[in-house]
């Protein structure tokens, strides 16, 4: 015989399983070199793009947020999205599966 905590209990479900930071920034570098080429754009554009007279942004750095070994900062993350003509969700989100 179940009491009534038992009968009305949810059922919980197990939490999903997130990507390791990463794994997760590994996979914003690729999505990110993904729209850059479908834009057409090459890294130095990005470069000259996404940096300031006072904080340029180097072609060794930028590679390094397309291969996933740094994050991007947000707002450069928004304003990059905005430069290839894309949601910055479609730059985080993602369905790709870790290596």
């Amino acid at each position: 015989m179940t009491n009534e905590a038992e009968a009305g209990a949810v059922e919980r479900q197990p939490y999903p399983q997130f990507m390791p930071k990463n794994e997760l920034t590994a996979a914003m570098g690729r999505r990110l070199r993904a729209a850059r080429e479908a834009a057409g754009k090459t890294i130095k554009e990005m470069c000259e793009l996404l940096g300031t007279e006072d904080k340029p942004i180097s072609i060794n750095a930028y590679r390094k947020y397309e291969s996933g070994a740094i994050s991007m900062r947000s707002e450069m993350l928004i304003a990059a999205a905005a430069h290839l003509g894309c949601d910055p969700a479609d730059l985080i989100v993602t369905t790709d599966q870790p290596n």
